[in-house]
């Protein structure tokens, strides 16, 4: 169930990130946006990072033998750390008409 937990988790901080990407990108992304995002996508990258290093289970639990007991814990931690990464707005022109 905690394996469960965790890939929602992921799957809804990738969604998250992914939506404000989208969201928030083209021509007229400003500071105010990006840092927006930088903040929300950085929560949960540094949830990830707190699991690998620490066993800290989403800021509340800390259960370093989750990592021994269910390895795939931080197999799904790498891949959001590398998900989220890519979850960033960009600027200029989207679509068909972007060179």
């Amino acid at each position: 169930m905690i394996v469960v937990g965790a890939f929602l988790y992921v799957l809804g901080g990738a969604a998250l990130g992914y939506y404000f990407k989208y969201r928030l990108s083209g021509p007229r992304l400003n500071n105010f946006k990006l840092c927006f995002c930088l903040i929300v996508n950085g929560f949960f990258i540094i949830s990830y990072v707190q699991l690998i290093e620490r066993g800290v289970f989403v800021y509340r639990w800390h259960r370093p033998d989750l990592l021994m007991q269910y390895p795939i814990l931080g197999w799904l931690a790498i891949a959001g750390i590398i998900v989220q990464g890519f979850a960033l707005p960009i600027g200029g022109k989207q679509g068909e008409d972007s060179p």
